[in-house]
């Protein structure tokens, strides 16, 4: 129900919080995809 749905939403949230690595993955991991990115630009141009 409702209770169970928002319960599930909390402990969702609070692992994100709790664990900074994961987040810290996705900000090294879209650094990199940028840079690819911008090279692949600057060969094209």
């Amino acid at each position: 129900m409702d209770m169970t749905s928002g319960n599930s939403g909390q402990i969702m949230t609070m692992q994100i919080t709790a664990v900074p690595e994961p987040s810290s993955v996705v900000l090294v991991f879209s650094l990199v995809v940028g840079g690819a990115v911008l090279l692949r630009r600057r060969r094209k141009s």
